[in-house]
């Protein structure tokens, strides 16, 4: 996910949460999303809100940030930023 619109945690968990949604719910999350692979920046700041939304169950993770100076991992994030954007194109709405 890119960042959205205002840049904000909350906004990021907004969008999430429209996701989710969309799918279903959790269940729907976790059958559709296996796992996030996420920048440190601050709309990502609620670990464990966005964990709830992504449909984390007690004792499991599928939320990971990449690590510090690490740009290949990075380059994975922004492909998958690109296919995000493909299905959810900036000012949809």
């Amino acid at each position: 996910m890119t960042v959205p619109a205002d840049g904000t945690c909350g906004e990021a968990k907004r969008c999430l949460g429209l996701v989710s949604n969309a799918l279903g719910g959790a269940g729907g999350m976790r059958r559709v999303i296996g796992h996030v692979l996420t920048d440190n920046g601050p709309e990502f700041a609620d670990e464990d809100g966005i964990a709830r939304l992504l449909g984390e169950r007690d004792g499991e993770t599928r939320l990971f940030y990449c690590d510090p100076i690490r740009s290949d991992q990075k380059g994975a994030c922004e492909r998958n930023h690109v296919e995000i954007r493909k299905l959810l194109p900036r000012g949809a709405g």
